[in-house]
């Protein structure tokens, strides 16, 4: 999997975190792709569970400004916000 987090963050020192962990959060983002190509679904309370991360949000922008399909809605048991990709998109590359 390419560089996958975002490359520029809008001050100096934020940039400069984001220099140093640049490769724990690539791998967060690997994580996060490999669990939804499982056709699990995560969500802010799953989400250190099944990946061992904590900064859920960005990692999907992340994926998703690089292309990925994820989707989002509601959980209508839990109310929760739950991150998918499409039934679709996972057979897609499981068959490639």
């Amino acid at each position: 999997m390419q560089n996958i987090v975002h490359q520029n963050e809008n001050n100096a020192n934020s940039q400069r975190t984001l220099n140093a962990q640049r490769v724990r959060l690539n791998n967060v983002c690997k994580k996060v792709h490999d669990t939804l190509m499982k056709g699990e679904r995560l969500s802010g309370a799953n989400f250190h569970a099944k990946v061992g991360a904590l900064e859920y949000r960005r990692r999907f922008k992340d994926l998703i400004d690089k292309g990925y399909p994820i989707q989002a809605e509601e959980n209508s048991k839990t109310g929760l916000k739950e991150w998918f990709y499409p039934i679709e998109f996972i057979n897609n590359i499981a068959n490639f």
